[in-house]
């Protein structure tokens, strides 16, 4: 297995920089607890943070040169990726009156997005939530507030399992551009599984964004209304 990890190339399925952190990851996660099977899922989530960081297994030396040009050859390639997409949807601009405010916009969505939106730009647009409940200017993860969050705090294995059972994906642009602009949670960024995650702040099961409302209805899930 390391032998083929290490002669891996640019044309494989999977990046080489993936297989080898999972290779690493697997192997230290097996020897830490010899007598003791895996347990899908609860072991994802600390998988997932060895692999793609930010908690990533040391590498031999024999193999990290490998694994630090292999992580610059995918930062390159993001990077390429994301301006190729966002310039496919550029009008088409006249070379004798060059459109100044249209590359100023251009450069400025490739400073602001990061590599997996851009990746999907194509698609429309989406964004994933998590529905929190705030009660007396407090946190929690259901409405009834038995279970307080701390969004200040690293959140443990346990708990982005439970933000995570409570997040939703929304691909309505009036939603997807109004958390667009809403802060992320400093805490989660250094989580590969809530990097990405904005929170939904719910008030009685619902929140109300100018003319819409996010609502969360215990049978019939979300539901986005037009008020």
């Amino acid at each position: 297995m390391k032998a083929a990890l290490i002669s891996a190339n640019r044309n494989s399925f999977y990046e080489p920089l993936l297989l080898h952190n999972t290779a690493l990851a697997l192997k230290r996660h097996v020897a830490s607890r010899p007598n003791q099977p895996l347990h899908l899922p609860d072991d994802i989530p600390v998988l997932m943070s060895q692999v793609y960081g930010p908690d990533f297994v040391p590498a031999p030396p024999a193999t990290e040169a490998k694994r630090q040009a292999w992580a610059q050859a995918i930062h390159a390639e993001n990077q390429l990726i994301g301006f190729t997409v966002h310039a496919v949807a550029l009008p088409q601009l006249d070379p004798t009156q060059p459109d100044s405010r249209l590359l100023t916009k251009l450069a400025e969505r490739l400073d602001e997005e990061t590599a997996p939106a851009a990746m999907t730009r194509l698609a429309r647009p989406s964004i994933t939530v998590a529905l929190l409940h705030e009660s007396n200017g407090r946190m929690y993860l259901d409405a009834d507030g038995r279970r307080p969050v701390d969004l200040s705090a690293k959140p443990d294995t346990a708990t982005t399992r439970d933000i995570l059972k409570r997040s939703v994906v929304l691909s309505h642009p009036e939603w997807v551009n109004y958390f667009k602009g809403r802060p992320s949670v400093p805490a989660w960024e250094a989580s590969p599984q809530l990097k990405f995650v904005k929170p939904a702040i719910l008030h009685g099961n619902s929140l109300q964004h100018g003319q819409y409302r996010l609502a969360l209805d215990p049978e019939l899930g979300v539901l986005l209304q037009r008020l």
